[in-house]
């Protein structure tokens, strides 16, 4: 979790130089007994980029796929509605800097997860490499007239774990790049609402 002022620290704790994998976050192996992180094949970061906050969690493939059969069950409009959910979940979760020992905030990388499974990211890596193994980034968007939305990005990643704080930033750079370029609809959805809202290290990574 992070904010523009905890920043520095939210990297000290969670990118530890020993190893790539995170210290905390909801949905790992610390709270699946019996489960490694090589076990765990999808890594799941929720992005609040107008403050900076960030929580992230780590599942399994039959976890992600018995959650689209759920979603995809429950029709188009529940996958509307459950975008909308997790747009207000983060921005909610933000302001009040949730930790990752929040319940909604872990509930919050479950849905983010589940939205994932609908999103045209996830057939686009599901036509090109047949698998969907690696990360997902689920960032949250506002615009300076206080209108949010949620893009769905996919990163791959040869390395278990969650990416360490270089790769991090480069994955995040690259999808900041591609959302708010003027060509795709959430670059234009914040251009039209006066410009994107970003924290001091998401505007730094866009800028690179």
């Amino acid at each position: 979790m992070s904010g523009p002022k905890g920043e520095s620290r939210f990297w000290e704790g969670l990118f530890p130089e020993t190893g790539n994998c995170w210290s905390v976050s909801p949905g790992n192996e610390a709270a699946v007994p019996g489960r490694r992180s090589d076990d765990l094949e999808v890594m799941v970061y929720v992005i609040d980029a107008q403050s900076g906050w960030i929580m992230a969690g780590a599942f399994v493939l039959d976890e992600m796929e018995a959650a689209r059969r759920l979603l995809v069950a429950q029709g188009a409009a529940a996958a509307e509605a459950s975008l909308g959910l997790v747009v207000n979940m983060t921005r909610s979760c933000a302001r009040e800097a949730a930790s990752d020992t929040s319940p909604i905030a872990k509930e919050l990388v479950g849905l983010a997860m589940t939205v994932a499974t609908v999103s045209p990211a996830f057939a686009q890596v599901i036509t090109d490499r047949g698998g969907v193994e690696g990360h997902w980034m689920v960032f949250v968007y506002t615009a300076a007239s206080g209108k949010s939305s949620a893009h769905v990005s996919f990163v791959a990643s040869s390395g278990k774990g969650f990416l360490n704080r270089a790769s991090f930033e480069a994955a995040s750079s690259m999808v900041l790049k591609s959302n708010l370029q003027m060509e795709s609809a959430t670059g234009r959805a914040m251009s039209q609402g006066g410009g994107v809202v970003l924290s001091p290290m998401f505007r730094a990574l866009l800028d690179r």
